[in-house]
């Protein structure tokens, strides 16, 4: 058996014993690519109707929420393992979509159906790091040769230096886990070991032990089979930046950007390294010293066709062209737009000092994260303000907003994906997200905006049943039925609830403490 044949045959038997959970990324779907490109100059394809091709879509859990929002727009996913595939095709059938397929198929071997058409946007998340090098070189030749003339590709990858130290761990991971032979118990080893290490190491060892630490911290609480696939594979490669552009260059495309804008923003790194790094006119060697600076461990690098003309120089205008919304993590200070008010994000702020400006950006933060044109975002405070002219608030936004957007106070988006804010007689969630709660054990359901949202038996039993066919009333009665049937539990002073007055109360308010919630976290659509 050659080497090669060796690795397929390996990673296959991996990913079917281990299938890789299957969720969203929306910093890898197409309308996020575009964002970043038209910043850059670029002039990819429509992603409403575009052509997507993801590699590596184990169950198919990146392609689905785009499938339902993008119904002109056709996908298609491929995996080796033919277990996640069957896995992704039961799941388009019950969503009833005909504009996405699901095949098994090897990278190295790829081929579509239709020769001709070439895709529009290529996904390869996290992939190219786990397979032997030649799949790697197959998938950049895949990205140029299969891209079409304007098309945008995105490859997620674990980056050095930060994956320097990591990289000790996991052979010691590996080292420990060689004498188990199921993967459930190489998991439960491994935990052990970091377990163990962060025990026993002397206290003097700070720098190691900081490490031993953070990778424990980042582990506890990542599910298995993240740990399986990341650190416990045959192969894990590692990438800097520069070395990576290299091979994609090679080969015909062009390193655009990060889809991470504000890791490419040479202005959030500290005074001294600003005033070196800013003399650089090479965007690789630029982002290759922050990198070092920051110990950066994973990229999620878009790619273009070699040829196209990428813009460096960014214009604060550009900011009109597009959708916002501030960072979730926003912690706003002060309510009043006459007085100062502070926005918050992690250690920075800004601070407004005059009504314009103060309006404009409570305005923004009060629309949650439901993107909001930047046109009409000026619309709204101009009507607010009383002023006769649009000019002074957009003056604001253009002279702030893209500053801003840099240094991860606001986001930009491409597209405002439909959901509904308010809470309707008959309720309406997302289908992807109605789908998974009726699956067994659910503990996560996707919403309109891709994210990844935790679950439980309660919240899955009301999202399951919000098809527009019941109302709220519907709704509540089916939760006093399973309570009654012993579905879902409902207990005071650790006994059971049986009063069904009492449990009637109880899940009206439950209802209208949740209603809300799904709505506000774009779960609902009608």
């Amino acid at each position: 058996m050659s080497a090669q044949v060796a690795a397929k045959t390996e990673s296959k038997l991996s990913y079917d014993e281990v299938p890789y959970e299957s969720f969203a990324y929306p910093q890898t779907h197409p309308s996020h690519l575009a964002t970043i490109a038209t910043l850059f100059g670029l002039a990819p394809p429509d992603f409403k109707t575009a052509n997507v091709l993801e590699l590596g879509c184990a169950g198919g859990g990146n392609l689905f929420p785009l499938a339902l929002l993008y119904p002109k727009a056709s996908f298609l996913g491929i995996d080796l393992s033919q277990e996640q595939i069957t896995q992704a095709n039961a799941e388009k059938q019950a969503l009833k979509l005909g504009n996405i397929e699901f095949q098994q198929q090897n990278i190295l071997e790829f081929a579509p159906k239709d020769k001709k058409k070439k895709f529009d946007y290529i996904i390869c998340h996290g992939i190219f790091s786990w397979v032997p090098e030649a799949v790697r070189d197959k998938i950049f030749i895949l990205c140029n040769e299969w891209l079409s003339p304007q098309g945008i590709a995105i490859v997620s990858y674990n980056a050095l230096p930060g994956w320097n130290a990591v990289r000790s761990l996991r052979e010691m991971m590996l080292y420990h886990t060689s004498r188990f032979a199921k993967p459930e118990e190489k998991i439960q080893q491994a935990r052990c070991l970091l377990g163990f290490l962060a025990e026993n190491v002397p206290e003097g060892s700070t720098g190691y032990r900081a490490v031993i630490e953070d990778e424990t911290k980042l582990l506890k609480n990542i599910n298995n089979s993240y740990l399986y696939h990341d650190h416990l594979e045959g192969v894990n490669a590692q990438f800097y930046l520069h070395d990576f552009a290299r091979m994609a260059k090679a080969q015909g495309l062009d390193y655009v950007g990060d889809t991470n804008i504000t890791g490419m923003y040479v202005g959030n790194m500290p005074p001294k390294a600003l005033e070196t790094l800013k003399v650089l006119n090479d965007i690789i060697s630029q982002e290759q010293y922050m990198d070092f600076i920051t110990n950066r461990r994973f990229r999620s690098s878009i790619l273009c066709k070699s040829g196209q003309k990428i813009s460096r120089s960014l214009k604060n205008e550009q900011v009109m062209n597009y959708f916002l919304t501030v960072n979730p993590a926003m912690e706003v200070v002060g309510a009043d737009p006459k007085q100062d008010i502070t926005f918050k994000v992690n250690s920075g702020s800004f601070t407004t000092h005059d009504a314009v400006s103060g309006t404009l950006f409570l305005e923004l933060a009060a629309t949650g994260q439901k993107p909001l044109a930047a046109s009409e975002l000026v619309a709204r405070v101009q009507k607010k303000l009383g002023l006769p002219d649009a000019q002074p608030v957009q003056a604001v936004l253009v002279a702030q907003g893209l500053q801003l957007v840099l240094r991860g106070y606001l986001n930009l988006h491409s597209d405002s994906p439909h959901y509904v804010t308010g809470v309707s007689k008959k309720p309406v969630a997302f289908p992807l997200a109605r789908y998974e709660a009726g699956i067994n054990n659910c503990r996560t359901v996707t919403n309109v905006l891709s994210n990844t949202l935790p679950s439980d038996t309660l919240a899955n039993t009301i999202i399951k049943n919000l098809d527009g066919s019941n109302t709220v009333q519907d709704v509540a009665n089916i939760l006093v039925e399973s309570i009654q049937k012993g579905i879902l539990k409902m207990e005071k002073n650790g006994s059971p609830v049986k009063d069904e007055k009492v449990i009637r109360q109880d899940m009206a308010k439950v209802l209208e403490e949740i209603l809300p919630r799904l709505a506000k976290h774009a779960l609902l659509v009608g």
